[in-house]
């Protein structure tokens, strides 16, 4: 396995040493080989002393500079032909593609994941090795990626800049944005292969998958009920210890799942986000909806009974 490692590390070493070596080139004249020697020295020595006039970041080769400076123009030239969305680069178009094709080409050569990003298949290359560069100079927590470590930093600052357009509710990370979209769209585009029961994030349909599998590997010690999901196990210890761990923001009532603690949330909202078609009543559960259309299907029943043969 190390071996593996050290091949995928020198791999990805390989091909940014390559990138480095086609800008370099271009400012020389000299001989092949003593370029190479020149800007692979210059590469492991020298900092990052290309610095963005708009944000101030930094880059080693003058080339991603030029890319970069793209970002901060207005101008977005290219469109995706299927959904309409536009780019500034059109490296950037090419990656948004792949949502739509969903492929994947940056395979992995330890675990075989596939990735639409080399960026992606460079941080996760970091999974295996365990590095962790990137440390939090308040709580010394270290991350591999550096764009966890600018997530973690709003935990120490409590900051909430992702704002929703539709009910004004703010987020600390711009995913956890993404994901609360759903609840207003209904949108979920998530669907299990073996059921057909759809979700709006990829991690609940990765746990469903679990459920059709018939080992179930996770044991309870105390009732020897066993979970093909460990999260399942968790939550069921705690009918065993009694712990309600969330707690409602608002009047402090406190729940032993999530669930119920988000479903609880709507008697401060008086959010009534399920409408019968029928006559147009509105409701804050799911459940009070399905018991209010049992009620017309009753009345459509008994009028049906009524009409004489």
């Amino acid at each position: 396995m190390s071996s593996d490692i050290k091949k995928n590390s020198s791999i990805t070493m390989q091909k940014t040493e390559n990138n480095y070596i086609k800008a370099f080139k271009s400012n020389y004249s000299e001989p092949k080989e003593e370029i190479d020697k020149k800007c692979l020295a210059e590469m492991r020595t020298e900092e990052k002393q290309f610095a963005c006039n708009s944000c101030g970041k930094t880059f080693a080769v003058k080339a991603s500079l030029k890319s970069h400076s793209l970002v901060h123009l207005n101008e977005k030239s290219h469109v995706c032909d299927i959904c309409q969305k536009a780019f500034t680069r059109l490296a950037d178009l090419k990656h948004h593609c792949f949502l739509h094709t969903k492929q994947k080409p940056h395979k992995c050569n330890i675990c075989k994941k596939g990735f639409a990003k080399k960026s992606h298949l460079s941080n996760h290359i970091l999974v295996h090795t365990k590095e962790k560069p990137h440390v939090c100079e308040l709580c010394n927590k270290d991350f591999s990626v550096k764009s966890h470590l600018k997530r973690h930093y709003i935990v120490h600052t409590n900051e909430k800049p992702y704002k929703c357009e539709e009910c004004g509710k703010q987020f600390a990370n711009n995913s956890y944005l993404k994901k609360h979209y759903f609840f207003h769209t209904k949108e979920k585009p998530h669907e299990c292969s073996i059921c057909g029961k759809t979700y709006a994030q990829k991690g609940h349909l990765d746990v469903h998958y679990l459920t059709h599998k018939t080992e179930k590997a996770h044991k309870c010690d105390v009732c020897n009920q066993a979970f093909a999901v460990k999260a399942y196990l968790r939550r069921h210890y705690r009918t065993h210890t009694q712990e309600k761990p969330y707690s409602c923001d608002i009047c402090c009532k406190k729940f032993s799942k999530k669930s119920n603690l988000q479903v609880h949330n709507l008697t401060h909202t008086k959010e009534k986000r399920f409408k019968c078609n029928i006559c147009n009543k509105a409701f804050s559960l799911k459940s009070n909806l399905l018991r209010h259309c049992r009620l017309h299907f009753k009345d459509e029943t008994k009028s049906s009974k009524d009409v004489p043969v």
